[in-house]
């Protein structure tokens, strides 16, 4: 295989880069130095644009607002506005399914949006194995410190259930109970909108530059002659921290190309023990097929690594978009000794990646790459 340094690219997109959110100067920094990278390894490169918002906080702050105005509409004794109320809940309903599922977000006309960059290596027509990382970035957030994090995926189950909250509790029996409901609704908009505004920006350095530079330097070591025989696709995605939109931008526009495809989706690969993800998505859980897990299970087996199952916690990365678009999709990881990704929106700095970890980590993907296209 050619020669390659996944600390190298690590090194760039952190410390040059440095702040990667979507439509920032650092984001379309590394957007060129990926598609560089890989014109550079023989491959055909190209920039897929899309839209999207700045963060996922956007979108959860248009929902939090719109359902606190639909539960004071609901609670009008004019039948037409609380009818008003009703839509806007169910607008509130739609948007947060589709977070959830990236299938429909009818709140994104409230939203200001950015422009979202994926970089695409296609050195085929069809491909066999689309390898997957993000390169954006998010805010900061105290929500993610360690000792908060693991009750994240749990906050965004019981947001799930505020469109309901918003209609049972206009009515006039439920007075108190519904003001208290809609200042909560208040509350975690004003927390969005802190994080938006005063979260600052996170270096990244883990999830997901760490992925990012595996995926280039497993790109290098194939080389772009090999992927076009072998039919792999190197995707290296935009607003991944956005809900999705690029997988799911990309998704939508070559769904005829990726018919039979299978997705490996790389997230957090800079330090912790390799783990696959055995649930995909906030509240609605997507699963990766039995087939390709128990294929990198045989594969890692092979080579001597214990490919665990992140089955302690939920999870949602693009390859919850994939699989929500009918494609088989699989998310390799690690986590640290408590089932969690280290430094995950807090903190995320260079100085937390093992970088012998980050080399062992691109030989693996390029062999299950080749494994898989065998």
């Amino acid at each position: 295989m050619p020669e390659s340094d996944a600390n190298e690219h690590l090194e760039y997109l952190v410390n040059r880069c440095g702040d990667r959110r979507v439509a920032t100067p650092g984001n379309r920094m590394a957007a060129e130095y990926i598609a560089s990278v890989l014109g550079e390894a023989g491959y055909d490169v190209a920039f897929e644009e899309f839209d999207s918002p700045g963060g996922v906080q956007a979108a959860v702050l248009a929902a939090m607002l719109t359902g606190w105005v639909a539960s004071r509409l609901m609670c009008s004794a004019r039948r037409g506005t609380r009818l008003a109320g009703a839509a806007l809940a169910a607008l509130m309903a739609g948007q947060l399914i589709g977070e959830n599922t990236t299938l429909t977000r009818p709140a994104d006309v409230f939203l200001r949006m950015r422009r979202g960059c994926n970089v695409l290596a296609a050195s085929s027509d069809e491909p066999r194995v689309v390898v997957v990382a993000h390169y954006d970035t998010v805010n900061q957030g105290e929500a993610f410190k360690p000792s908060r994090a693991r009750f994240v995926p749990a906050g965004f189950v019981v947001l799930m259930s505020f469109p309901l909250l918003a209609v049972v509790l206009s009515r006039p029996c439920w007075r108190w109970p519904g003001r208290i409901f809609r200042l909560t609704m208040l509350v975690g908009a004003a927390s969005m909108l802190h994080w938006s505004l005063a979260g600052g920006w996170n270096p990244g350095a883990n999830d997901n530059a760490s992925s990012v530079a595996v995926a280039l330097a497993a790109a290098e070591r194939i080389g772009g002659d090999e992927a076009a025989d072998r039919g792999v696709w190197f995707l290296l995605t935009d607003a991944e921290e956005a809900g999705l939109r690029g997988m799911a931008s990309f998704r939508t526009r070559h769904a005829e190309d990726l018919a039979g495809a299978r997705v490996l989706n790389l997230e957090s690969m800079g330090s912790g023990s390799l783990h696959y993800i055995a649930r995909e998505g906030w509240v609605l859980r997507r699963r990766p097929s039995r087939d390709l897990v128990d294929t990198a299970e045989r594969y890692c087996a092979a080579r001597g690594l214990a490919l665990q199952n992140a089955s302690g916690a939920s999870f949602e990365t693009d390859a919850a978009a994939a699989l929500a678009g009918g494609f088989d999709a699989i998310t390799l990881c690690r986590l640290d000794g408590t089932g969690f990704i280290p430094r995950w929106h807090y903190r995320d700095r260079i100085e937390s990646i093992d970088r012998e970890i980050l080399e062992e980590s691109a030989d693996l993907v390029a062999g299950l790459v080749q494994h898989l296209t065998d």
